[in-house]
């Protein structure tokens, strides 16, 4: 009898502490516009449309985490110097805020570390350069959220890159997506 009022307990106090908790997992799915600030920028393409994809977690009603990909189209541009191509993709991992505005309303607030990598193709004459960025780097975003019922929501959402790389010094990029809470 005394193990079976122990093994409640422990019950009781694990099922509270998961309650208490209130995690709510989600994915996400945008569409990406991005303004990247590039060095030597007259020779490569500076706007770029992007998907991004995310994973996140609600670890209270105000705050949260959300691990992100995000991997752009590939653009051309074509100078008396020769043909470019770049693209890049962006990791992140974000600290979520959220700011209830209205009943299905909230406002966003994000601050985290991205890891880029920029590629770059250079043909110039019967010459071909390649060349690669990888680097860590500051974001922080801020946007609005309106939830459709408790599993849906659509986003909209503006962020701020600071990457300081070899290419790239920074990025701002303008997303729209959805997000699925279970």
């Amino acid at each position: 009898m005394k193990k079976t009022m122990l093994l409640a307990s422990v019950m009781l106090l694990m099922t509270s502490q998961a309650k208490a908790l209130e995690v709510q997992p989600y994915v996400g799915a945008d569409y990406v516009y991005s303004w990247a600030d590039i060095k030597n920028s007259k020779y490569f393409e500076d706007r770029y449309q992007a998907l991004n994809f995310s994973v996140g977690v609600m670890t209270s009603s105000v705050m949260g985490l959300e691990l992100s990909y995000q991997q752009s189209e590939q653009k051309k541009k074509s100078s008396l110097f020769g043909q470019t191509k770049a693209e890049y993709k962006a990791y992140g991992l974000d600290g979520v805020y959220y700011l209830g505005l209205m009943e299905n309303v909230q406002g966003i607030g994000s601050v985290g570390l991205g890891y880029y990598e920029v590629k770059a193709k250079v043909k110039s004459g019967g010459d071909f350069h390649r060349g690669d960025d990888e680097h860590f780097g500051l974001r922080a975003g801020a946007g609005l959220q309106y939830s459709i019922d408790t599993n849906w929501a659509v986003r909209l959402m503006g962020r701020y890159h600071y990457v300081n790389a070899d290419a790239l010094n920074h990025m701002f990029d303008v997303t729209a997506g959805v997000r699925y809470y279970f």
